[in-house]
């Protein structure tokens, strides 16, 4: 299958809208990035090359360069995304931000030298061939090189997903706008509900402490891709061995997520 082929599998089009419309990088991702990266310590992202591999609005890079790395490659599909990632990092000299497929590392070889570390935070489970996304990431970094990914987890949403799955069966089937539409209803009854009795679980713990706008970006997020894949520890291993990646250590983030490190050897 070709890369184009594959990737019009995905929603890299409906990403574009939603960063395009979301742009702005806030506080509140700071402290969900560092969690979504717990599973490396970040005394090791000083002075490494690392890559950004699905960078969307740009927020995981800018979060980056604030743990001292040495440069960084951000690279997206989809050019729309590309373009508000441009404008968010352009006052960072050691971040370039280019257009590529995930799926084609030739692109970002030909131009660039073997990096340290990879990062893909929220980006493979959206993929119709996560499996061969890796693979081409695993041929970005030398031998002892790393991988970070965060995905989507089955354990812990087993509720959420009963809801969330038949509302998912319209709204990716609606144009775009009207899913936008539909999830600021959603935040608005989400928002007050957090204020006036939030669950005990870490996550809408956090969540509580979001205000309108971003709340409502990720309902949307979680509303319009085509492919989003909620994955059990065992599905997350599965997908990064067959990816040519040597597992290290992986990690549930609030209760809900995955996280994983992993080595090419």
């Amino acid at each position: 299958m070709k890369n184009s082929d594959r990737d019009s599998l995905g929603s890299h089009r409906q990403f574009g809208y939603e960063w395009s419309n979301y742009p702005e990088i806030v506080p509140e991702h700071e402290e969900q990035f560092l969690r979504w990266i717990s599973v490396i310590d970040r005394n090791e992202l000083r002075n490494k090359k690392v890559v950004d591999a699905g960078c969307g609005n740009g927020r995981n890079s800018f979060w980056l360069a604030k743990q001292g790395v040495k440069s960084i490659l951000a690279f997206d599909v989809e050019p729309l995304t590309v373009e508000v990632a441009n404008k968010n990092l352009s006052h960072l000299s050691n971040c370039s931000v280019v257009q590529s497929s995930i799926y084609d590392e030739k692109t970002l070889i030909d131009y660039y030298e073997l990096f340290d570390i990879v990062f893909s935070i929220g980006v493979i489970h959206h993929l119709s061939e996560p499996s061969a996304a890796l693979s081409s990431l695993r041929n970005l970094v030398a031998p002892g090189g790393k991988l970070v990914i965060w995905v989507y987890g089955k354990e812990g949403n087993e509720l959420l997903l009963k809801i969330l799955f038949p509302i998912r069966f319209f709204t990716t089937r609606l144009p775009i706008r009207y899913v936008d539409l539909f999830s600021k209803f959603l935040a608005f009854f989400l928002f007050v509900g957090l204020r006036i009795h939030a669950p005990r679980s870490t996550y809408f713990q956090l969540a509580r402490k979001w205000n309108f706008r971003h709340l409502t970006s990720v309902i949307f997020d979680q509303l319009f891709p085509k492919i989003a894949n909620y994955w059990t520890k065992d599905e997350v291993l599965e997908v990064a061995t067959m990816g040519g990646w040597h597992p290290v250590q992986i990690k549930q983030i609030n209760g809900m997520s995955w996280s994983l490190l992993a080595e090419k050897r």
